[in-house]
This record gives C-alpha cells, sequence and structure tokens, in this order.
C-alpha cells in the first residue's frame, strides 16, 4: 500500500516542482519562504521515509493514506511521524515527534 502512496507523492512532486510543508502542528518555516523539493522517498515494510531538500526527513510508520486536492497533497492516517531536519547552513539535528494527524505539501 506505501508503495503506491511513495509512486503518487514522486509524481505530484515532479508536476508541482516544490511545495511548501505543513506538518501535524502548523506550517514549517514562514509562509511562502521554503519551497521544498523532494530529494528521495523510500516505502518501507514498517512505513514511509520522505526526504527533502537533503536535510529534511519525514519517518511515518504505519499504512498512510493520501488524499490529492487542488494546490496540496495530503498524507493521513498514518500511526507516528518523526520530523528530523537540520538548521540550513548547519548541521545541527532537530527531531520532533506526532503521533499522527496529516501531513501536508503545498504548491508555491
Amino acid at each position: 500500500m506505501n508503495e503506491n502512496v511513495a509512486k503518487t507523492v514522486k509524481e505530484w512532486f515532479d508536476q508541482e516542482g516544490g511545495s511548501g510543508l505543513v506538518l501535524p502542528d502548523g506550517l514549517f518555516g514562514r509562509p511562502y519562504d521554503n519551497v521544498h523539493e523532494l530529494t528521495l522517498i523510500a516505502p518501507l515494510d514498517e512505513g514511509l521515509r520522505i526526504f527533502l531538500d537533503e536535510n529534511l526527513l519525514l519517518y511515518i510508520t504505519g499504512e498512510v493514506s493520501v488524499e490529492k486536492k487542488p494546490g496540496k497533497l495530503m498524507l493521513a492516517d498514518f500511526i507516528k511521524l518523526d520530523f528530523i531536519w537540520k538548521e540550513y547552513g548547519s548541521t545541527k539535528e532537530h527531531k520532533k515527534s506526532y503521533d499522527g494527524g496529516m501531513v501536508e505539501f503545498v504548491s508555491s
């Protein structure tokens, strides 16, 4: 199932080119400041890994549902999300975990 989600995400980024990122607790960064590009997406037995800009990792646990709407792609119904990122221009790493919720990629 997550293979289909990975394919949908890749196709969406191929079409849109880049996106803003909305995490379960809100927008990552300032509005219209960040346009993230897909570096790699990997379906796993236990979930899905999505790398953006070579320094943002979304590690999603569980089966993921995907929904496309005009200008956005939404991932939901997962068990857990670990969001790991490095500050731009730095090696300092941060991690935030969410129990479920929704991740949205929004066209810029």
